[in-house]
């Protein structure tokens, strides 16, 4: 066997067992009771005993989707390697290539997951009525979406520019082909994003009561921002892997120059996103815009829980 595809083997054997003991891990009790406790956090809603026995089916099933996805990703993925066969200099690259894989499947699981599940209420016949429609922007905020959408489009204008600059790749070894199959899988997973969170947001409700809706809300809203993941990575790497191929063909002043230039913008520019994020709490978005009064009631619960000198639950 080529040396060069030891690295690989090598990753994909760890990444594979990292999956093994997630998927057992999955099977536990400890985990239907981890995962409910930890989203109800997030999303700032309190779940009785029989919301938290449906959640923990929904979450469970999600998560297992997302497993079997990233499964399926690195056997694609380690085969195409193996019938690539490439140099040792490409292992790195090609290593790439495989958590590339792997996360394209989880956001792929994700999106099968959430179409198949139906509502929290098999046969209710009661239903709760929304005052107004939905939309995705109410699931999903603006510093989420927008951001994948322009890293998606970014990347695609990059490759075409470096093929044409490169005069069709030469000289760039394996990175502007890596570059273009990570582009090629941002797009692909961006219009599984555009094409699968309007299904999602058009699912009909089978709620009984306002809560359930919250709740059902909450893990439509979940699962948008989950599908998010795949082009957001894939982008990035596509974009990392096609400035590079970019450089190659310039100077070496002049390389390093741009390079270190881009990468402390890319760094800086996925600082600032990440940062606006996690100070806007995008995991509650959907409480904000949906359900204010809830969203009060999280809040105060925070409140007094920190005035009582003790962690929010």
């Amino acid at each position: 066997m080529d040396n060069a595809l030891w690295p690989t083997l090598a990753m994909a054997g760890v990444v594979g067992g990292v999956l093994v003991v997630a998927a057992l891990y999955v099977a536990t009790p400890a985990y239907r009771r981890r995962v409910v406790a930890r989203f109800a956090k997030h999303v700032g809603l309190e779940a009785d005993a029989e919301v938290a026995d449906r959640l923990a089916r929904r979450l469970t099933r999600r998560a297992r989707a997302g497993l079997l996805g990233m499964t399926v990703g690195l056997g694609v993925s380690v085969g195409a390697a193996l019938l690539t066969r490439p140099t040792l200099n490409d292992s790195t690259t090609i290593s790439l290539v495989v958590a590339g894989s792997v996360w394209a499947g989880l956001g792929v699981g994700v999106a099968l997951a959430a179409l198949s599940q139906q509502l929290p209420t098999p046969g209710l016949e009661v239903r709760v009525a929304r005052g107004r429609e939905v939309a995705i922007g109410d699931f999903v905020a603006a510093g989420e979406l927008v951001p994948s959408r322009v890293l998606t489009a970014t990347v695609v204008g990059l490759v075409v520019l470096a093929w044409v600059a490169t005069g069709g790749g030469a000289g760039t070894g394996i990175l502007l082909p890596a570059g273009t199959v990570a582009a090629i899988g941002a797009v692909i997973t961006q219009l599984v994003f555009e094409i699968a969170s309007r299904a999602i947001v058009r699912q009909p409700v089978r709620a009984g009561e306002p809560t359930e809706l919250a709740w059902d809300d909450a893990v439509r809203s979940s699962n948008l921002r989950l599908l998010l993941v795949a082009p957001g990575g894939l982008g990035g790497i596509g974009l990392v892997w096609t400035l590079f191929a970019l450089l190659t063909v310039l100077p070496s002043t002049v390389g390093q120059i741009i390079a270190n230039v881009s990468m402390y913008v890319i760094l800086a520019g996925a600082a600032l996103v990440l940062g606006l994020s996690l100070a806007n709490r995008p995991q509650r978005h959907f409480l904000r815009r949906l359900w204010p009064e809830l969203n009060a009631a999280a809040l105060e619960r925070e409140r007094v829980a920190i005035l009582a000198g003790r962690a929010p639950r």
